[in-house]
């Protein structure tokens, strides 16, 4: 029987500059009371869901904040404020697609696993050193991605076979806790692209997005991490993927 549940979802896609998968492990007990703070928080504001994608653009429910930048800052720190409240952990990797597609010149890397597959196993990976180092027992954690991303199949197959990990999939609804990952792994894609454009490994959070900066103070944030070229090309010896001729 699960105690605990990380809870994960994505942002980005192959054919963007990054992908990133990112959520948060507490215990059930603490997701229960989350739940609870957090639909209270959107009923309080009149929203049915956070999708940050919405949210940033102004769009659907969130049209009519468009202009109210006091409104929208209120909102996001409520929430970021429960989400700092009620995390035992944070997990997060992005994969920079143009790094993946130069390794995938060399190695059969696309063959072996989609991007989304590889930044999950490592965010799955992350709980295990997490778990190892506090003592906890692996299998009494449950790993729950949002259903839907392409990749799935690879990042199941990744995980049992060299994790020794089922992640589960379900769709968005069946917990608000995907809303909170969402806002984190959204954050965590904005900032690396910001990180890109800069052309640099490392800025001061300082020059990254308010929200990332106070996502950066919740637990775990420190080994928020990015699969850069090098990390690629000792995955692909290690597991032996195929060189193409």
């Amino acid at each position: 029987m699960a105690i605990g549940t990380a809870y994960f979802d994505a942002s980005g896609k192959k054919e963007s500059e990054v992908l990133v998968v990112a959520g948060y492990l507490s215990p059930i007990s603490i997701w229960l009371k989350f739940e609870k703070d957090w639909k209270f928080c959107l009923a309080w504001y009149g929203i049915s869901a956070l999708h940050m994608k919405d949210f940033a653009h102004s769009r659907g429910e969130f049209a009519s904040w468009k202009y109210n930048d006091s409104l929208r800052a209120r909102f996001l720190g409520d929430l970021l404020r429960i989400i700092q409240e009620n995390v035992d952990n944070s997990f997060a990797c992005a994969v920079r697609m143009s790094e993946y597609a130069e390794v995938d010149q060399q190695y059969c890397l696309r063959e072996w696993a989609h991007p989304y597959a590889i930044a999950g196993a490592l965010c799955i990976r992350k709980v295990k050193l997490w778990a190892s180092k506090y003592g906890y027992d692996i299998s009494a954690i449950d790993h729950v991605f949002e259903d839907g991303d392409e990749g799935k199949g690879d990042l199941f197959k990744l995980s049992s076979t060299y994790l020794s990990v089922d992640p589960i999939f379900k769709p968005k609804k069946a917990s608000v806790v995907f809303q909170a990952a969402d806002l984190i792994a959204y954050e965590h894609y904005k900032a690396n692209l910001t990180i890109i454009k800069m052309d640099e490994e490392k800025v001061d959070v300082g020059v990254l997005r308010i929200p990332f900066q106070q996502l950066a103070g919740i637990p775990g944030s420190a080994d928020w991490g990015v699969v850069l070229k090098e990390n690629l090309v000792e995955t692909c010896q290690k597991y032996n993927v195929a060189t193409r001729r």
